[in-house]
């Protein structure tokens, strides 16, 4: 069995901050939320009534934690990169370890080209990391930052600070325009 205490794993704590991160992906009652990365369930146990919600979390001890947390959810236990394609999801909230910001945002960036779109995608990254200014977003994605998550938001405290992006398809916002 994996550890859940690895040194590897940081579980946003400050409530404020999970607080933003829920307000910045504006969950409505017909949204299918993802959340990629779920930990120990902080971010899920706030995530208002939506349509389905489902979590992804690579350790099998924090998985079966969050079928007690967050029993409402569909938890699958995978590697979030693999299964993502395959999911359908309106909203994703993703706090995986910075060094797999890249993929998810290839991910994402492929299923848009693909035409499976989707509304909004948070996404934490590296503090020094700008979303903003990298392949896998230009001409894709509106980014826009959220804000600035410091190290002792996290339990246990990171060694570093993260930033929060918000991710809208260029494709939902020229078909929201077009309403």
């Amino acid at each position: 069995m994996v550890s859940t205490e690895s040194a590897e794993q940081y579980f946003l704590s400050d409530v404020a901050q999970r607080r933003r991160l829920i307000d910045a992906a504006a969950i409505v009652p017909s949204d299918r939320v993802v959340e990629l990365g779920a930990g120990n369930g902080s971010i899920a146990v706030m995530v208002p009534p939506c349509r389905s919600l489902t979590l992804v979390e690579y350790d099998p001890a924090l998985a079966a934690r969050l079928r007690d947390t967050v029993p409402h959810a569909r938890v699958i236990e995978d590697d979030a990169r693999q299964v993502l394609p395959k999911l359908r999801f309106d909203v994703l909230l993703s706090n995986l370890p910075h060094t797999l910001t890249g993929d998810v945002l290839a991910r994402l960036r492929d299923r848009v080209r693909r035409g499976q779109t989707f509304r909004r995608a948070l996404v934490a990254a590296h503090c020094s990391d700008d979303l903003a200014n990298r392949d896998e977003v230009g001409g894709v994605f509106e980014v826009r930052f959220v804000g600035a998550l410091k190290e002792d938001d996290f339990t246990p405290p990171q060694p570093f600070g993260s930033s929060l992006y918000l991710l809208t398809p260029l494709a939902s916002l020229r078909t929201a325009s077009e309403r």
